[in-house]
């Protein structure tokens, strides 16, 4: 019956002892499995379900289409500790909230920013439709944040990377790094903050529906041999 229990997902039940030597045996063995699921389940609130899933499922690494969103928040040095950890704590909660709801997993937070995915159906409106929604948010918050967003799309790597005795389920790529250049173009640049810096996949992929794109001066960005043409919304 507990065994059965822990299968649904109970982990609170209590495991009976017994006096004979194997069904207490038994006991033991259950209670220490129930006490490592639990602990497994715990760790999962590190991850965003759809990466938990990934990583459940060990899927293989592979190579697809998606569009990455980075997004960060600017200018917190003025502020005092307690604010800053209040204000990251609110910032990257509304962050999983906004973008769980478009489809988008998140691969990791980093600092004051975070990076997240969008694939296969997502890619298409999704990312500009999270975007905007993070951006309003800041603008309503007391503090008036100042946010930057940088989305690229193309090629990405999705898989477990890492030693035999740590992994993690990421996103690597070209298409990656272009847009964590393009989340900093606002510091980097001068450019306006609380915009959205599109490269020109993401801008082919939008260019005739009603979004309303500007066109910048190709760029020469970091890490890239070209000058990049870069599009702000």
């Amino acid at each position: 019956k507990n065994l059965y229990e822990v299968i649904r997902g109970n982990f609170k039940v209590k495991i009976p002892h017994f006096i004979p030597r194997d069904l207490n045996r038994l006991s033991v063995d259950l209670e220490l499995l129930v006490k490592e699921l639990k602990e497994t389940e715990d760790l999962t609130g590190f991850l965003a379900d759809s990466a938990a899933k990934n990583i459940r499922d060990l899927r293989p690494t592979k190579v697809e289409e998606v569009c990455i969103l980075f997004c960060g928040i600017f200018g917190l040095e003025s502020l005092s500790q307690d604010e800053q950890m209040e204000i990251l704590a609110r910032f990257l909660d509304q962050n999983q909230t906004i973008l769980d709801k478009h489809g988008a997993m998140i691969d990791k937070f980093t600092g004051s920013a975070c990076l997240a995915v969008f694939r296969h159906n997502n890619i298409i409106d999704c990312p500009l439709l999270a975007s905007k929604e993070i951006l309003s948010w800041g603008q309503q918050t007391e503090f008036n944040l100042n946010l930057c967003i940088g989305l690229s799309t193309g090629k990405a790597m999705l898989g477990h990377v890492g030693s035999p005795r740590r992994k993690d389920y990421t996103c690597i790529g070209d298409t990656v790094n272009l847009a964590a250049r393009l989340e900093t173009l606002s510091l980097s640049r001068n450019l306006p903050l609380n915009r959205v810096y599109l490269d020109k996949n993401t801008y082919l992929n939008h260019y005739q529906s009603s979004w309303q794109f500007k066109e910048l001066e190709p760029l020469q960005i970091k890490g890239k041999s070209e000058k990049q043409e870069v599009y702000v919304f």
